[in-house]
């Protein structure tokens, strides 16, 4: 994969970059539901602890 900087990057990085993204959006959201008194989902329990 060729990114607009010319650097080549393996399906492996994209896919750890990609993932590493994920968990982070999902622990802000995390967060962001416990700072709002919801209850946060069991999947996103399991997901990001």
């Amino acid at each position: 994969m060729i990114h607009a900087d010319r650097c080549r990057y393996t399906v492996e990085t994209s896919f750890h970059t990609y993932r590493e993204s994920v968990l982070i959006f999902a622990a802000k959201a995390s967060v962001y539901l416990r700072a709002l008194d919801r209850e946060v989902p069991k999947l996103m329990k399991s997901f990001v602890g």
